[in-house]
């Protein structure tokens, strides 16, 4: 958002990248330091998966909904979280309807496996919006006009992990 707002560049964000990586990297040698042993690092993986048409259709809805939601929130100033619930229930609708029976086996994937994702998505989206409503966002976005650039980026950064 702030990018948007044109207060930070990519520069400051690709430096930011590096920052982490070398913050993984130490992490990494220290872990790696006092560990003895062999690691098995085969791959397992199932050959017998087909991609159904319906697969196809509910991940081209899922990128849909993501830059639908980013152009609803940027011309229209509808909040992400609902075009997000929207385009969750459109790919159930599809997903029932062209799938017939599968929709059981979609609706325990999501259950299994990205139901925490999902949730956790639908969380920061809330927190987000729920930010922009009692303008704090545009408080932090203010702290850019007092620091400068880069030092308010690691700022918050910081603040934020």
């Amino acid at each position: 958002m702030i990018f948007l707002a044109g207060k930070v560049h990519i520069t400051n964000l690709l430096l930011l990248g590096v920052a982490a990586f070398v913050a993984v990297g130490v992490l990494a040698l220290l872990l790696a330091r006092d560990m003895d042993g062999d690691i098995d690092l085969s791959l397992t993986y199932k050959r017998d998966f087909v991609y159904n048409p319906v697969d196809i259709l509910i991940a081209v809805l899922f990128i849909l909904t993501i830059l639908t939601a980013i152009f609803l929130n940027l011309y229209f100033t509808i909040p992400p979280v609902l075009t997000f619930l929207f385009g969750l229930s459109i790919m159930l609708i599809v997903g029932s309807y062209r799938g017939g029976d599968k929709i059981l086996h979609m609706l325990d994937y999501i259950r299994e496996i990205e139901f925490d994702s999902l949730l956790f998505f639908l969380g920061v989206l809330l927190l987000v919006g729920m930010l922009a409503r009692i303008h704090a966002l545009d408080a932090i976005a203010d702290i850019y006009a007092i620091l400068p650039a880069s030092l308010t980026t690691y700022v918050i950064g910081i603040l934020a992990g």
